[in-house]
């Protein structure tokens, strides 16, 4: 099965996409229970915008390994293309509930609830954004979008100045 998967990533560099999904497909076949098999070929159907497809990969990995959060991520973002907010909300309620600290959840989750004229959710999550990752890409979009919701202030992003890295460094 590992030779499989790497026989699997390596077509994916080299953009033999269907090879992929075949390799993946006999794999499942041999090993009906290989989560990481079922995640992959989700990942290779999003890139073919067969959502429908990857949904249905993701949600057979979730049956098998409902701890492994990646699977949530990855439905939601397939649910999110097929316009079905409020389904990606919910995948993405539960990765939060696995990994609370990851920043990524709550921005696409904040889009899902934008996307569905929840803008109180949406801004509340933009603003957890901010607050996991203040110097990210990711909290540079999230203050974008809060802008774009009334009413909302934004934190400004404390820098740590050269006189206290300096004296945080004397002190230790």
């Amino acid at each position: 099965i590992r030779l499989q998967l790497q026989m699997c990533i390596r077509y994916r560099s080299s953009c033999n996409l269907h090879q992929a999904i075949t390799d993946l497909s006999h794999t499942l076949k041999s090993d009906s229970t290989h989560t990481k098999s079922y995640i992959k070929r989700a990942e290779i159907y999003e890139e073919f915008s067969a959502y429908g497809k990857a949904i249905d990969d993701l949600t057979t990995a979730i049956e098998i390994s409902p701890q492994i959060s990646i699977s949530y991520e990855a439905r939601s973002r397939n649910y999110l293309q097929l316009g079905q907010y409020q389904t990606a909300s919910a995948d993405l309620m539960v990765a939060i509930d696995k990994h609370p600290e990851k920043a990524s959840n709550y921005y696409y989750r904040a889009n899902a609830y934008r996307l569905q004229g929840k803008l109180e959710l949406a801004r509340l999550d933009y603003l957890k954004v901010v607050e996991l990752s203040p110097q990210s890409s990711l909290s540079k979009l999230a203050r974008v979008r809060i802008k774009e919701i009334p009413g909302t202030l934004i934190p400004k992003v404390k820098k740590t100045s050269r006189w206290n890295l300096f004296r945080k460094n004397q002190q230790e």
